[in-house]
């Protein structure tokens, strides 16, 4: 190779024991690793997690390295164990690489139809015009709702006033489309379109009252063995605080409870809910009083 890469040397060492080409391999996986990272920087992903995908990468390449084949070493005193226990770990660290890669290519691909689609975005209820968008669709499943239900009255009288329900659905062929029967026989909107979208009302009334009244609570601000615990009304988050980082049992403790590390926050944070107060409560403050004693 005329310019060496970066990290030929790397790919190469995690190729010698399985390989009679060493040096075309790790051409290939060099090429392959220049591909993956101009695939993420086109796709405008973040230095720090480009970054995080080349050092899970090398992490592969480094158990990928530990791994023999007897077709290379021989056969003779073959550590058959120690080279499984190898294997499983290069497959693990493989998997964890590729993995991630994927899903940074997921989330890219979903920004991009939400810039192109912004109503399709979902609200959080962090987002600071969630309680505006939330009512936006409110209003939308009530005007639904009304239309529905006029429609369906219409329907049910007799005789059938057509210009009334042109006028309701806005052109003739629409309406048309209400007289046609479904595989039931049934005509206008059907119960369960009702029943649903009555439902979709209530939730979102739910939503918008649940961040109504966390917004209007004053923020809670404690601090348990050392551990602070923050309910942010702001950003709609219940967060938590450690000095360093928590031990494995903790972590485990904390992501089972949907509790996730926000780098740029230095907390481990979920949204700010009934439920998240509650996993808290009954899960996670046992876990950090037991740990932080």
């Amino acid at each position: 190779m005329t310019n060496i890469h970066k990290h030929y040397e790397t790919v190469r060492r995690a190729h010698y024991l399985t390989s009679f080409s060493p040096d075309k391999r790790a051409d290939s996986g060099c090429k392959s690793f220049d591909v993956a990272i101009a695939a993420l920087t086109a796709l405008s992903i973040p230095a720090d997690k480009i970054e995080k995908y080349e050092r899970l990468w090398l992490e592969w390449m480094g158990a990928k390295s530990r791994c023999m084949s007897s077709m290379i070493t021989g056969p003779a005193n073959f550590p058959v164990r120690r080279n499984e226990k190898a294997n499983n770990s290069e497959r693990n660290k493989g998997e964890a690489c590729l993995g991630y890669y994927n899903k940074l290519v997921a989330y890219a691909k979903k920004e991009a139809y939400y810039e192109a689609n912004p109503q399709a975005r979902p609200v959080m209820s962090g987002d600071s015009d969630a309680v505006e968008r939330l009512q936006s669709k409110l209003d939308a499943a009530t005007k639904a709702q009304e239309k529905m239900k006029a429609v369906n009255k219409i329907i049910r009288k007799k005789p059938l006033n057509m210009d009334a329900l042109i006028e309701v659905m806005g052109t003739k062929e629409k309406a048309e489309k209400m007289l046609a029967p479904d595989f039931c026989g049934r005509t206008g909107f059907a119960s369960y379109s009702l029943t649903n979208n009555r439902a979709e009302i209530k939730r979102l009334e739910g939503r918008i009252k649940e961040i109504q009244n966390r917004k209007e609570i004053e923020p809670k601000d404690i601090t348990v063995n050392g551990v602070r615990i923050v309910e942010n009304a702001d950003d709609m988050r219940l967060q938590i605080f450690f000095e360093g980082k928590p031990n494995e049992e903790m972590r485990k403790t904390l992501k089972s409870n949907a509790f996730k590390w926000a780098p740029s926050k230095g907390a481990w944070q979920r949204q700010l809910t009934n439920n998240a107060i509650y996993s808290f409560n009954h899960y996670v403050l046992g876990e950090i009083k037991k740990h932080y004693a």
